[in-house]
């Protein structure tokens, strides 16, 4: 692994291919190797800010222990472990339906 943060290393033919297409679907000919980099992490970070919105948060579709206890405890034990649990896959699954759109 490079020590040097501003260097990519390069395993095998099939990252320049990679690279080489994403240069092509963008009609980037005559580019810098530099620059097609530099726009492609330009585009990750693009896709990564609009893949969770500022107004969400992104959980697991099972909560663990510690998500549990947290949701218990928050209700002086008045639900079960396992009602917590419940609760919580009842939300995922709402989530996944489209049910929170208005």
């Amino acid at each position: 692994m490079s020590k040097n943060p501003e260097t990519i290393e390069i395993y095998g033919s099939s990252t320049i291919c990679k690279l080489c297409k994403f240069a092509a679907d963008r009609d980037m000919e005559g580019s810098t190797f530099t620059e097609i980099v530099e726009r492609m992490f330009a585009e990750l970070n693009v896709a990564k800010a609009q893949a969770v919105p500022d107004t969400h948060i992104a959980l697991p579709k099972v909560a663990d222990k510690k998500m549990i206890n947290a949701g218990y405890e928050a209700h002086d034990g008045f639900f079960t472990n396992g009602q917590v649990q419940d609760v919580y896959q009842a939300m995922v699954k709402a989530s996944e339906s489209g049910a929170e759109q208005p």
